[in-house]
């Protein structure tokens, strides 16, 4: 795997420092080609006229989803796919839509959904499974997997051709992925190698509860809405970004490397790609260098953050995805 060596100095707080960052081309910020809307600094973006509004409207509702605490979600895996790797056909379930990908999937020996320790989704909860093929660079993306040694089911299933410039609506609007949004998972996801090297260099997601999210609203880069929504106009839309204020104290975080994501959040803030309870997911640890415990990080570090410390980044147009659910797929 090519490994390349930068120096990144993190400014604008009081445990400033210098040092050298490993960055690989499996690191989110690597995986598409450049360009794409999480890769790109929001620092001096204009924020959107209603954000005030949308973030009371947020509070009003009860905030982030678990009692209002800011929590971390470790259970997204990354596989990886090797020569050996083989590839199984699947048969869809009632999560799967007609602009999913019905193509064999890749099940990397030893791997396992997230949240599951293997293959076969017992706890009901989302069972992704993602797997990043490097040699063809390609990135393999499904919603509610299941393999139990014979039957393999899955939900949405997504290929993302990691050499492609997508669009403004990604794969098209009305357009759906293993996300809720229409959006990737895998390049919003930050790993704990990224933040002990001291930059995470791309946006990172956010999911909020349904009865938050405008019903049946996204907006760019999102491409895709539920009939599960249920906010009114003031809740917030698929696909919009959230950025930590430029005022926000970092000291407040008491993990001096925990801080490395709130900057994050400032330079590229969070795209609300899905639906949930729990606002922060990140990348599992259990194929990385480095492990969440070692940094002082765990699912309650950022619980000070609160939704008043935000503002909505300027949304642009609006699409109504209940008016017209059809998926036009980009070129």
């Amino acid at each position: 795997m090519r490994v390349l060596l930068v120096v990144a100095l993190l400014c604008g707080c009081s445990d400033t420092v210098a040092q050298v960052i490993t960055r690989r081309d499996d690191a989110p910020s690597q995986l598409f080609a450049p360009n794409h809307p999480w890769t790109t600094s929001i620092a001096g973006a204009a924020v959107d006229p209603r954000s005030a509004a949308m973030i009371a409207a947020l509070e009003a509702a009860g905030g982030w989803g678990t009692s209002n605490r800011f929590r971390i979600d470790f259970g997204a895996e990354v596989l990886t796919v090797a020569p050996d790797t083989p590839f199984r056909e699947f048969t869809p379930n009632s999560d799967f839509y007609d602009d999913c990908d019905r193509v064999p999937f890749p099940l990397p020996i030893g791997g396992a959904l997230a949240d599951e320790t293997g293959y076969r989704c017992t706890t009901g909860g989302d069972c992704f499974l993602l797997a990043l093929d490097p040699a063809r660079r390609v990135l393999y993306e499904m919603y509610r997997a299941s393999f139990d040694g014979t039957t393999f089911t899955g939900g949405c299933a997504v290929v993302w051709d990691l050499q492609k410039t997508y669009g403004p609506y990604l794969r098209g609007k009305g357009c759906s992925s293993a996300e809720g949004g229409g959006l990737p998972l895998t390049p919003l996801l930050a790993t704990a190698d990224e933040v002990d090297a001291g930059a995470v260099a791309h946006a990172l997601h956010l999911g909020l509860p349904n009865n938050r999210l405008r019903r049946g609203i996204y907006v760019s880069p999102g491409s895709h809405s539920s009939p599960l929504t249920s906010a009114g106009p003031d809740g917030i839309p698929y696909g919009a970004r959230f950025r930590l204020k430029a005022s926000f104290d970092h000291t407040r975080i008491a993990s001096p490397r925990a801080r490395v994501l709130t900057r994050a959040m400032q330079e590229y803030g969070l795209f609300v790609a899905s639906s949930g309870s729990v606002p922060l997911a990140v990348r599992s640890d259990r194929s990385t260098k480095i492990k969440w415990s070692a940094l002082g990080v765990d699912a309650s570090t950022l619980e000070v953050l609160t939704p008043a410390d935000f503002e909505v980044l300027s949304l642009g147009e609006p699409v109504d995805w209940l008016a017209d659910t059809t998926c036009r797929r980009a070129p």
